[in-house]
């Protein structure tokens, strides 16, 4: 049963974990159903953090004045922004001349096994998702610092010891990568192209090799499934050249991130694009699932939930004496317009009783107006029914015939536009209307229209 879950599951957990489940924070969460050996099951995703490292945390973030909603592992910070991905991606390219084949313009979210890859400073995480799901994590023991100390290596030079301070190193490693031309040129008057992709090449290997080791034994623990496309993400990511070497050593179609894609930058803004892409795990982090994973402490989740509890009251309240405050003053508005609209129906209503006398001789007046039409309402109604192209030129009424003349400056759209025009005023006062003349001029075509008002 879903209540005896997390009980069970914390007495399995210390065969899947390295570390004492009794001094850790333990969480869950269900992802769907599996059959094994035709025995339905229920697949969870389990997270587990120690308590000292969380505790460790939760000081930070009091010092920074910060009180945390979510504690998540990184993979699912990384899945996360993958889901996104998955729902709504453009093609993958095709790297390092790979052959282009029929699977090589699928949308990501038709490809069955992907792999995304955080390379950060101090360390790199890999996860790999099968049909939306997360299947698999693994920290890599290589990361983007690891570039950085291998470009401080001593050489040996004709001009004697060259050995770079871990400034020089990284300011050459942001700027030139992995360099694709390899000649004696000198990189900021220090080391030679070659140099640094002699220096650099062994930590890319490696990080292939790692890459490589997580795929063979996901292929072996799920009987041959290969990973078809691998998506890198963090700062590492923007280190040149590494995306092709990586492309070129797995044979694997592969594309970097773009944390800022969507998102319109101009001026300063756009030097401010890495920042976006090294934020993107925090980003991540920040959209995780209400009902997923959550490694804070049961006491702290109890806050969130009174703290939303709360918000929640206060907002429907908000939004309760909002609605009678506006209700109030709509009504109270129109009073005040009723309230206009009467007086100045009595103030009518005296000055045609002085005019015409008492109601008593309004019949008489009546008979005389019964068949005469109202200009107004009849200016009115034509107003409304022009449509744009059509300019009326005069307009006559006789005896309740209303005969209208213009012009049609668009010659191509005349047909439409005068069928328009005469459906327009059939759905209003008038009716039987026709043409009683058209006629074509040089840029121009006249015609005239007679019709009734009802």
């Amino acid at each position: 049963p879903v209540s005896e879950l997390k009980e069970a599951l914390s007495l399995e957990a210390k065969n899947f974990f390295p570390v004492s489940v009794t001094d850790s924070l333990l969480d869950f969460e269900i992802t769907g159903e599996a059959r094994e050996k035709g025995i339905k099951k229920t697949e969870l995703l389990a997270g587990i953090c120690p308590n000292a490292v969380i505790k460790e945390h939760l000081s930070l973030l009091a010092e920074a004045g910060l009180e945390p909603a979510r504690i998540i592992h990184p993979s699912l910070s990384l899945y996360n922004l993958l889901k996104l991905k998955l729902e709504g991606s453009a093609c993958l390219p095709v790297r390092q001349g790979l052959a282009p084949d029929s699977q090589s313009h699928k949308k990501l979210k038709e490809v069955h096994n992907v792999a995304a890859l955080d390379i950060g400073k101090n360390f790199s995480e890999l996860i790999i998702v099968r049909d939306a799901k997360l299947a698999f994590n693994r920290k890599l023991p290589v990361c983007g610092d690891d570039f950085t100390k291998a470009a401080m290596s001593p050489l040996a030079s004709a001009s004697g010891r060259i050995e770079l301070t871990y400034e020089e190193a990284e300011k050459i490693k942001r700027e030139y990568g992995l360099p694709n031309e390899l000649n004696a040129q000198l990189v900021e008057n220090k080391i030679t192209t070659t140099q640094l992709f002699s220096l650099l090449r062994p930590v890319a290997e490696k990080l292939a090799q790692e890459i490589e080791r997580s795929f063979d034994f996901y292929r072996e623990e799920t009987q041959g499934m290969k990973v078809e496309s691998l998506l890198l993400f963090g700062g590492g990511a923007k280190l040149k050249g590494l995306d092709k070497f990586l492309s070129a050593e797995l044979e694997i179609r592969l594309e970097i991130y773009n944390a800022s894609g969507g998102v319109k930058l101009e001026g300063e803004a756009m030097d401010r694009a890495e920042t976006i892409s090294r934020a993107a795990m925090a980003v991540g982090a920040g959209i995780s699932n209400a009902r997923g994973i959550n490694l804070l402490p049961p006491e702290m989740k109890q806050q969130a939930r009174n703290l939303a509890k709360r918000a929640t009251l206060k907002a429907v309240l908000s939004a309760v004496l909002t609605l009678m405050v506006l209700a109030f003053i709509g009504m109270r508005i129109q009073l005040g317009s009723l309230d206009k609209k009467v007086k100045s129906a009595q103030f009518e209503l005296e000055a045609l009783k002085r005019h015409f006398g008492e109601p008593s001789n309004w019949p008489v007046i009546n008979q005389v107006l019964m068949n005469k039409l109202y200009c107004e309402d009849v200016f009115k109604e034509v107003s409304f029914s022009i449509p744009s192209g059509i300019c009326l030129n005069e307009m006559k009424m006789d005896n309740g015939l209303i005969t209208l003349k213009g012009s049609i400056q668009f010659l191509d759209k005349s047909d439409k536009l005068l069928s328009n025009f005469i459906r327009f005023l059939e759905k209003g006062i008038f009716k039987n209307v026709r043409f009683t003349k058209i006629e074509d001029k040089q840029s121009t075509k006249e015609f005239e229209l007679q019709m009734e008002a009802e």
